[in-house]
């Protein structure tokens, strides 16, 4: 597993698109196929889903020769496409945190669609939800899904 890979399991399992437990099949699937795949190995050594978790978050992108933008990028269109939800529900927090995790490695796309920058966007339309009644808070919550699906499309196209 390179760099890459494993920055990307680091931030999935940050927003929950993937669990500790997942990443322990796929060394064990991988030790099957290839006995010696060292990092699978290591791995499967380590006690518990709890250390293998550990083990992902305490990795520092800053020492890693890689391209954080675009694997974030990567994992908030499959954030977008499978987890956030449609219309405003009772995870809105962990959804929003979700996003503005995200958005903080997304800053060179922001800079260069010069639609200002996706954290801001994302805590304007919070506040926005936060001010406002139930059902005024769900269409600006729709308001901000649809941005967020432009905004995607939109990166696609520089």
């Amino acid at each position: 597993m390179n760099d890459e890979e494993k920055f990307c399991l680091k931030i999935r399992l940050i927003v929950g698109l993937c669990t500790a437990k997942d990443i322990q099949y796929w060394a064990e699937a991988t030790l099957l196929k290839d006995v010696h795949n060292e990092f699978a190995l290591n791995l499967c050594f380590m006690e518990s889903a709890d250390k293998i978790q550990k083990y992902f978050i305490e990795i520092n992108p800053q020492l890693l020769k890689i391209d954080t933008g675009k694997i974030a990028l990567s994992v908030l269109e499959e954030y977008v496409q499978k987890k956030l939800p449609h219309n405003l529900d009772h995870q809105y927090e962990y959804h929003l945190d979700n996003l503005v995790f995200l958005s903080e490695y997304l800053h060179e796309f922001s800079d260069k669609l010069h639609e200002g920058n996706l954290y801001t966007h994302i805590i304007i339309y919070d506040d926005q939800i936060q001010l406002v009644s139930n059902t005024t808070a769900q269409h600006i919550y729709r308001e901000l899904y649809k941005f967020l699906l432009k905004w995607l499309q939109n990166v696609h196209t520089i």
